[in-house]
């Protein structure tokens, strides 16, 4: 969908393998921290169809370590932290999926994504390299969690809170939060579901559009236009399944002690 050349694009910054555990096939995100060590894996198995994970009954994650049988204590970084250093003055973006990391890069170059592999975003030791950095979380549109009721936007929303007192420059989109329907959130809809209604290409010419068109007076808005939605370009496009393109474990790949980054 978004030819080889994005495709190249992608896997030049972000590192992804392939693994056979399951049929046909899964995907294998490596996480490499802001010293460019491979400090975690996760393998998940995509619906080729939908492009989302398979949740059919196989088990459809798994961490790399284990499938290799390796021990060790595996410290998880962010995915994507060894794109921090190269562009130390970008915002950042985090999100949950590695895969919405990826997608989101093309659509939001400006910015540094990161991927949390989960809702989990507490970890104090991945926080370290985001000191001094603008962050703006990108929470998945889940329904409420059964035991809490609160939803990923509220939870995160909170966390950002505790972080903004640390001292870190913390926000939280709302943009799914307010615009992904029930039936979204009973899908469990994220960034990358919002964006592939459209092409990359023409949702930056309509960000670009919007930031530079004649606006009516107003206040000024609480959030700065890389987490507003922009209008929406004509005919959107349904998404279709991530490519895996290289397979094979990065070299160098051993058990990490440390839990620096």
């Amino acid at each position: 969908r978004f030819g080889e050349d994005a495709a190249a694009e992608m896997i030049g910054r972000y590192p992804v393998g392939t693994s056979d555990r399951w049929k046909p096939g899964a995907v294998v995100f490596w996480y490499l921290d802001t010293s460019n060590r491979v400090r975690y894996g996760k393998a998940i198995q995509y619906d080729p169809d939908t492009g989302k994970r398979d949740r059919s009954g196989q088990v459809g994650a798994m961490a790399a370590h284990t499938l290799l049988k390796l021990s060790g204590n595996f410290s998880p970084c962010w995915y994507g932290g060894n794109l921090l250093p190269k562009r130390p003055a970008a915002p950042v973006g985090i999100v949950e999926s590695e895969k919405t990391a990826i997608l989101a890069s093309l659509y939001f170059p400006e910015m540094v994504w990161l991927a949390a592999g989960g809702q989990g975003i507490t970890d104090p030791a991945k926080w370290g390299p985001l000191e001094g950095r603008r962050v703006v979380l990108f929470p998945d549109a889940d329904a409420p969690d059964p035991n809490t009721g609160k939803s990923p936007f509220t939870r995160w929303s909170e966390h950002a809170e505790r972080l903004r007192k640390l001292g870190y420059n913390v926000t939280v989109s709302d943009l799914l939060e307010t615009n992904a329907t029930p039936e979204d959130r009973a899908a469990k809809y994220d960034l990358a579901d919002f964006l592939l209604k459209w092409e990359p290409q023409a949702f930056r010419a309509a960000q670009e559009a919007r930031r530079t068109s004649p606006q009516p007076a107003q206040a000024a808005p609480s959030q700065p236009a890389h987490e507003r939605a922009a209008a929406p370009p004509p005919m959107p496009q349904p998404p279709t399944a991530p490519q895996p393109v290289a397979p094979g474990v990065p070299s160098g790949w051993q058990p990490l002690e440390t839990r620096n980054s």
